[in-house]
């Protein structure tokens, strides 16, 4: 018997590109943690979800029991691990001592942060959330790219990498120069029958490391505060930082990935679609068989219709930043 709130609890609703996700939490500190992160899609309830999401103290709470048959674990992060039952669509996971637990087929789910301690709601509000809202979107035909992006007059440039490249760095130099905001870290792609691949931004959180502070000293005040305990990064909304405009969908023009190594004068090489489709899909969760063809499928059409190219960017980050401009 799936349970999905109690009276204690409090229902927060958002709508993520015609998506609606309703979540449920008797803490404060997870609905801050929550609305941080996803304050520019929250809605009122006025209608049924498609996702239902509720924040335990324990998984007992749940009642849940594994079904019978074989898991396949899909990812394994840094302290944790998470499986997929192919033949039931449930996807469960364990993350710094925090689990969660999610039936895809009838879009609900549960995470239990234990104790609640700062690691804890990092783990469960950031990497379990994100996990569930991406496999819950590709049910949806919405496939989770992991990459900023910026537009200037509709056409996105996305900036992708692996963690710690510098897309978040590169976005706010970028957006610094006037282009408006997708998102920092993860965007999500729309295929459109016969017509070319749109991309769905998600206006998170900001996360600010101490490098990219003392790179880009104009950000707005408070960026150079301390990172909350547990929290990797200084996390922030955009308009905090930058007076930029935040746009919701675009259409892709270019992919760009920043090479870590810095130059005395920055320059934008070429990259073979094929080369980057390789760099971009070690981030699919291989799930859903026809659904993760599919994701797979949308990043091929993505590169397929867009300009590749390789960042090596100078140690001035603003004229990096030009560079990228210079392709839209």
């Amino acid at each position: 018997m799936w349970a999905v709130g109690s009276d204690s609890d409090i229902r927060v609703d958002y709508d993520l590109h015609g998506i609606r996700l309703a979540t449920w939490a008797g803490r404060e500190d997870v609905r801050q943690a929550l609305d941080r992160r996803l304050a520019r899609h929250r809605v009122n309830a006025s209608v049924a979800p498609h996702l239902r999401l509720r924040f335990l103290s324990d998984m007992v709470d749940a009642s849940v029991r594994d079904p019978d048959g074989a898991w396949r674990t899909v990812y394994e992060p840094v302290s944790g691990t998470v499986r997929h039952h192919p033949e039931a669509d449930i996807l469960s996971a364990q993350v710094s001592g925090v689990r969660m637990y999610a039936d895809l087929r009838a879009g609900i789910g549960f995470i239990a942060g234990g104790k609640w301690g700062a690691t804890q709601l990092y783990a469960a509000v950031h990497t379990l959330t994100t996990i569930v809202l991406m496999e819950a979107l590709k049910r949806h035909a919405r496939f989770a790219l992991h990459a900023a992006c910026l537009s200037r007059d509709g056409r996105a440039v996305l900036i992708a990498g692996a963690s710690g490249a510098g897309k978040t760095t590169l976005a706010l130099a970028l957006a610094l120069a006037g282009l408006d905001f997708l998102s920092d870290d993860l965007v999500f792609l729309q295929p459109r029958g016969n017509g070319p691949v749109r991309v769905l931004g998600f206006a998170d959180a900001v996360g600010i490391t101490t490098e990219t502070q003392r790179l880009l000293p104009e950000l707005g005040a408070g960026s150079d505060r301390a990172a909350e305990p547990g929290f990797p990064k200084r996390l922030h909304r955009m308009e905090d930082l930058v007076a930029t405009r935040i746009v919701t969908a675009g259409e892709p023009f270019a992919v760009v990935f920043p090479d870590t190594t810095g130059s005395q004068r920055g320059r934008l090489e070429p990259l073979d679609p094929g080369d980057a489709l390789l760099r971009l899909v070690p981030d699919v969760l291989l799930t859903d068989a026809a659904r993760s063809r599919a994701h797979l499928a949308a990043i091929a059409d993505l590169t397929g219709q867009v300009s590749c190219h390789r960042l090596v960017r100078c140690r001035d980050l603003h004229a990096s930043a030009r560079l990228v401009c210079s392709l839209l």
